[in-house]
């Protein structure tokens, strides 16, 4: 995990969405995550950046 990694509850926070679109939005390739957390229940990690360009084509 980096300083710019944020995780499945920061992102739909972020974007103002569910967990469980944000995991439909991964298994849609919409959204790629850097890593799943060993053992978790749908707990990715994603860059900062794939999230803040994300954001801004939801808001165009």
């Amino acid at each position: 995990m980096t300083n710019n990694d944020l995780t499945t509850s920061q992102v739909a926070e972020r974007l103002g969405v569910t967990r469980q679109l944000v995991l439909w939005m991964v298994r849609q390739g919409r959204l790629a995550p850097t890593q799943k957390l060993p053992a978790s229940n749908g707990t990715y990690l994603f860059a900062e950046a794939d999230v803040a360009t994300l954001e801004q084509e939801r808001s165009a």
